[in-house]
C-alpha cells in the first residue's frame, strides 16, 4: 500500500505535460510537510498516554480493523485509477487520435453532469482554445467523479461503524484537534455545519474561481482561480485534488458535526 502511497505523490510533478521547476518544487514541499505532520501526530500519540490508549482501542476494534484497510484500499485505488488519465489528459492533443477523443468525451461526460464543467467553456477570458478546454473539462470531471466514489465510501465506513467504536474515535479526533467550537453542540449547529456546507458548495460549483483576476495577481495567489490554473498542468492536478478534499471533504464534515452535536445533545 505504501507503494501506490508512494506513486501517487510523486508521479505528477514528473509525468504531467507541462509546468515549471518552481512548482515542482511547491509539490514536493507540500509532500515534506504532510510527512513531518504526519510524524508529529505519531509522536504526540505516544507521549500522551491517554490518546496511545484510545487510539490503540480504536486500531484493534473489530469493525475498524476488518473495514479500515478495505475502505482505504478501494479509495488509493480510486485516487490512481483517476490520476493516471488526469495525468494522459495533459499530453491530449489532434494528432493522438486516441487520446483526444477520450479526453473529448470525459470532457462531454462532465458538462452534462457536473454544473461547474460548463463553466471552463463560458466563464474564463479570453476564451480557452480547445485542448486547453478539454484537458482542464477532463480533469475535473475525474477527480469530481473520484470525489463522489470517495464521499460515498468513507461516509458509508463512518456512518455503518458500530456506537462504541465511534466514540473511541472522536476521542481521538478532540484529543488530537481539541477546540471549543468542536466540543459544543450549538457551536457545531450554527456555526461548523452550515460553513462545511457552504464551502463545499463553493469548491464543488466554482463560485470563486472565474472572478476576473486583478492584474497584481501572482503565481502563489491562483491557486483555485481557473483563469491561472489551467496553464499549468501540476497545479491542475493539485487543484483536482484540492477539490476532492474541499468540496466532499467539507460536506462530511459537516454531516460528522451535526451527527456528534445531536449525539452530545442525546448524552
Amino acid at each position: 500500500m505504501w507503494t501506490a502511497v508512494a506513486f501517487l505523490a510523486i508521479f505528477p510533478p514528473f509525468a504531467v505535460n507541462s509546468t515549471s521547476w518552481g512548482m515542482r518544487a511547491i509539490w514536493i514541499g507540500f509532500l515534506l510537510t504532510a510527512a513531518f505532520l504526519c510524524f508529529m501526530a505519531h509522536l504526540r500519540e505516544q507521549e500522551d498516554p491517554e490518546l496511545h490508549k484510545y487510539a490503540e482501542l480504536q486500531r484493534n476494534g473489530p469493525y475498524v480493523r476488518r473495514y479500515r484497510p478495505l475502505a482505504f484500499g478501494v479509495i488509493l485505488i480510486t485516487l490512481l485509477v483517476v490520476e493516471i488519465p488526469a495525468v494522459a489528459a495533459t499530453y491530449a492533443t489532434p494528432d493522438r487520435p486516441i487520446l483526444w477523443h477520450g479526453t473529448e468525451l470525459i470532457a462531454q461526460w462532465g458538462e452534462a453532469i457536473f454544473p461547474l464543467i460548463p463553466k471552463y467553456a463560458t466563464q474564463i477570458t479570453p476564451p480557452l482554445e480547445p485542448q486547453a478546454l478539454y484537458k482542464v473539462q477532463a480533469v475535473m470531471t475525474l477527480f469530481l467523479l473520484a470525489g463522489a466514489l470517495i464521499f460515498t465510501i468513507y461516509a458509508s465506513y463512518i456512518f455503518c461503524m458500530p456506537h462504541d467504536e465511534t466514540q473511541i474515535q472522536q476521542r481521538v479526533e478532540q484529543a488530537m484537534t481539541p477546540s471549543r467550537l468542536a466540543s459544543s453542540p450549538t457551536a457545531m449547529l450554527l456555526i461548523l455545519v452550515p460553513f462545511g456546507v457552504f464551502c463545499g458548495f463553493a469548491m464543488f460549483l466554482g463560485w470563486f474561481e472565474f472572478d476576473p483576476q486583478p492584474h497584481y495577481l501572482t503565481h502563489k495567489k491562483c491557486f483555485m482561480q481557473a483563469g491561472c490554473y489551467v496553464a499549468d498542468d501540476l497545479l491542475l492536478i493539485a487543484t483536482g485534488f484540492a477539490r476532492i478534499c474541499g468540496a466532499y471533504g467539507f460536506w462530511l464534515g459537516a454531516i460528522l458535526f451535526a451527527l456528534r452535536a445531536f449525539a452530545s445533545d442525546t448524552e
